[in-house]
């Protein structure tokens, strides 16, 4: 069973191919340190125009090098961020963005 639901915060983004779009749930109460990086990057611009540059069909996609030198930089020089820990009960499986 997945943690009772607490309050998320929803990101939406369309994908250029078929004219499908996805949404993205960003879970505070899974991943406070991911979100909060995240949220950071999207308030400053960084996932805008923002390519995918690898998919696998049925099985990933990967995106998040910008095509802008300077948010790259920018966000590189940040440093890596500590993991969050995995909260008991969610399974990775289809669907699941890490």
């Amino acid at each position: 069973p997945v943690p009772a639901a607490a309050p998320t915060l929803v990101c939406k983004t369309t994908v250029q191919v078929d004219d499908s779009s996805f949404t993205i749930e960003l879970r505070p109460d899974w991943a406070p340190a991911g979100v909060e990086r995240v949220l950071g990057m999207a308030k400053s611009g960084f996932f805008e125009q923002l390519p995918f540059f690898r998919m696998l069909p049925n099985f990933l996609v990967q995106f998040g090098i910008s095509t802008s030198a300077e948010k790259q930089r920018h966000w590189q020089s940040q440093g890596n961020i500590r993991d969050d820990p995995r909260p008991a009960g969610v399974p990775f499986t289809d669907g699941i963005l890490s």
